[in-house]
């Protein structure tokens, strides 16, 4: 599960006789790897990873395919310390992650185990289906509307450009990829002659 996305158990935690493996053939022949092999982990990991089921890409098909067929590679979500991370770059940028503190990532793990469950980033082997706790915290928390506020990033997008290359900016700081046409279209529009609210709404 940590390293394909899914386990060959799903859930992984509750392996028992009524939950059984998507495919026991592959489950055995793991199995008999891991024990010939005197139960070395870096022989199991090596032997996964070597797979072409792991190598897949995550790319969609023209059909979108079934998670438990491992057709594809699974797009995860980030951990708690990855989401921190990538939140402090597209705030304040590299010096900020960096240096950041161990009691700001305390109280913001705090926050995540709140709203997205014990254990998020570290045990929890089954993905928790997104729900609007999630987004509000994301969308809403107070730490990061600190963040935008103060980070320095925002403003040094705003300081030059015409609105069109600001969204721009923006789109590559938070989202590591340009707007299409019809985005930037709409963000502009919607931006046009706003003040600094609107854009930290934006960012």
């Amino acid at each position: 599960s940590v390293l394909m996305g899914r386990g060959l158990v799903h859930p992984v935690d509750d392996f028992n006789e009524k939950t059984r493996p998507i495919s026991p053939g592959v489950l055995d022949a793991l199995t008999g790897e891991f024990t010939s092999h005197r139960y070395s982990l870096k022989h199991l990991i090596r032997t996964i990873t070597a797979s072409r089921v792991y190598q897949l890409s995550c790319a969609r098909e023209a059909a979108p395919a079934r998670e438990d067929h491992f057709s594809q590679a699974p797009v995860r979500p980030l951990t708690a310390g990855q989401l921190y991370r990538s939140l402090l770059m597209a705030c304040s940028g590299p010096t900020a992650v960096r240096n950041a503190s161990k009691e700001g990532w305390n109280d913001f793990s705090h926050q995540m185990r709140i709203v997205f469950g014990a254990g998020t980033g570290w045990t929890e082997t089954t993905t928790l289906p997104g729900n609007t706790r999630q987004a509000l915290f994301l969308r809403n928390s107070p730490k990061l509307q600190e963040a935008i506020r103060t980070g320095g990033r925002l403003d040094a997008i705003c300081a030059q450009g015409e609105i069109p290359q600001k969204v721009e900016r923006l789109f590559l700081t938070v989202l590591t990829r340009k707007p299409t046409e019809e985005e930037s279209a709409t963000w502009a529009a919607r931006l046009k002659g706003k003040d600094r609210p609107a854009w930290e709404d934006f960012m």
